[in-house]
């Protein structure tokens, strides 16, 4: 199982997240997020988890 580290800080609806593979940005609301980050842009729909 591969360790990693993940940190997230928030400022109001924008969350900068870091972790080993870099700097991403994300902004939204519960239940849909729009973020761009070191892998590329991602939307994230839903509680379950639609990517």
């Amino acid at each position: 199982m591969p360790f990693y580290v993940r940190k997230s800080l928030r400022f109001g609806p924008i969350r900068f997240n870091l972790s080993n593979s870099g700097l991403g940005v994300s902004t939204g609301v519960k239940g849909f997020r729009v973020g761009t980050g070191p892998r590329g842009n991602y939307v994230h729909i839903g509680a379950g988890g639609l990517f």
